[in-house]
């Protein structure tokens, strides 16, 4: 049995996620796992849809096995959450090949760059645009491309966000030790009417008429259009609660470094109506947005940098079909492995640590609702079984 894995976020699945899956089963895959990430995204906010709305999409749209990449595996950095989504594809021991979307498609050069990070100028290039407080993408491009481009690698477009995050990919492989194999296959052009994930969620949020129809598939569509809604407008004066609940000293457990940033999200919580204003009073040259947004959810969700730092301790299935139970079937997991977070929190301290911050997620999630939701769904809500098509 021939398995392919992708790591997914899925906020909202539209139809170029349904197409990257297509792709991947015309590769001559039998079955596609899918690392789906949790209720709060690597951007630093709530997902549009919960992971159990995602991930019946998921399987609705071609994927056969979905698990779940834990909150603390999720609200992290770029090459943590590859870090993260590429230990738990490894270690279900069943995955051949992991395959990503990227905007050049091409792996070699994916590679040779991946490289470059690993040498000590890479590295050194990209510490120095990062200590200028450049967002990690720029930092890469400006650190990298000048050493690339004595190698006769100039693509314009090589350090767009998806081709970075599949060099970190290749770099997390390599670094563990993993034999996966890696494939990268072009990130489709969007079609008249449809929006990649970013504009989707903002013609969800202006209210655009039936844009779900017009840029998911139609599996998906259903399922969205009937599950809960989450804005982080709805909780943010909870998160901003939170924050006034903390001082600098204590934000420094999630902060990382002494650079200062603690002493200014301590300073415009204080002051800051609304999560935007927050963001804008913190931002500067010095402090990227992506970092001050997932700073100040880990401090709403409690995810200290022991937490993040860690690798995630277990392999929870969160929905599958007949093809995604012959892969467990097969699978030789290098981890715990459960459908049930009561049973995987068992198995040692740190699993315990890393259920407990998931169920408090789902709980705080709520929040951010379009309606009222039951409390305890980790543990309510069960795995999600579907017929294959």
């Amino acid at each position: 049995m021939k398995i392919a894995a992708v790591i997914a976020e899925c906020n909202p699945l539209h139809n170029n996620h349904a197409r990257l899956l297509s792709a991947v089963r015309s590769l001559g895959f039998d079955a596609i796992v899918v690392i789906l990430g949790s209720n709060f995204v690597q951007r630093g906010d709530v997902a549009v849809f919960d992971k159990w709305a995602r991930c019946r999409a998921l399987l609705a749209c071609g994927a056969d096995l979905v698990i779940e990449m834990p909150v603390c595996s999720t609200l992290v950095s770029a090459p943590d959450f590859a870090r993260n989504g590429v230990y738990l594809a490894d270690a279900l021991g069943a995955v051949d090949t992991l395959i990503f979307g990227s905007e050049c498609g091409d792996l070699s050069a994916l590679q040779k760059a991946a490289e470059r990070f690993e040498s000590e100028e890479g590295a050194l290039a990209i510490r120095k645009e990062l200590a200028l407080g450049k967002a990690y993408p720029r930092a890469v491009s400006e650190g990298l491309s000048g050493l690339l481009a004595k190698e006769g690698i100039t693509e314009t477009n090589l350090f767009s966000p998806n081709n970075i995050l599949g060099m970190e990919y290749l770099r997390s492989g390599k670094k563990m030790g993993s034999n996966l194999q890696f494939q990268t296959i072009s990130r489709f052009p969007c079609k008249e009417g449809e929006s990649g994930a970013t504009q989707l969620r903002l013609r969800m949020k202006n209210g655009e008429q039936d844009v779900l129809k017009k840029a998911c598939p139609a599996a998906a569509a259903e399922i969205f259009e009937t599950s809960p809604r989450f804005e982080k407008e709805r909780g943010e004066m909870a998160v901003l609660s939170a924050l006034r609940r903390v001082n600098s000293r204590e934000l420094l457990s999630f902060c990382g470094g002494r650079d200062g940033l603690e002493n200014a999200i301590a300073h415009a919580a204080l002051q800051a109506d609304s999560l935007e204003d927050l963001y804008m009073q913190v931002k500067s040259k010095r402090y990227a947005h992506a970092r001050i947004r997932r700073i100040i959810f880990s401090v709403f969700l409690g995810l200290d940098r022991q937490l993040t730092e860690s690798l995630p301790p277990y392999l929870r299935v969160l929905g599958m079909n007949s093809r995604g139970k012959e892969v467990l079937r097969m699978a030789n997991p290098k981890i715990p492995l459960s459908v049930s977070l009561k049973k995987l929190e068992k198995t040692g301290p740190l699993a315990k640590r890393f259920a407990a911050a998931e169920a408090n997620a789902t709980e705080l999630a709520r929040f951010f609702a379009d309606r009222p939701l039951p409390a305890g769904r980790e543990y309510t809500t069960p795995v999600i079984i579907t017929e294959q098509e």
